[in-house]
């Protein structure tokens, strides 16, 4: 694995982060896929609405915007490739 590699390996463990900002909206950002095609993403909603989110309706949300996202940028893909 090079060092470009490496480093996005760690971008796919290291974003999953959830910020709540001052007028209430929470931006929960994340990163999914492999390599070649990696997504960065961002669920935000305002806090009692994201509240109400369990873990689950989370993943589908980030799990639907990656095989969207890869049916544009690779529509000959399979989904979840």
């Amino acid at each position: 694995m090079g060092i470009a590699e490496e480093r996005l390996a760690a971008l796919n463990t290291e974003i999953d982060d959830k910020v709540i900002r001052k007028d209430g909206r929470v931006i929960h950002t994340f990163v999914r896929g492999s390599l070649p095609y990696w997504y960065k993403g961002s669920i935000i909603l305002p806090e009692e609405r994201y509240n109400l989110l369990t873990p689950e309706d989370i993943e589908q949300i980030k799990e639907k915007r990656y095989t969207e996202w890869l049916a544009i940028v690779n529509p000959l893909s399979e989904p979840n490739a």
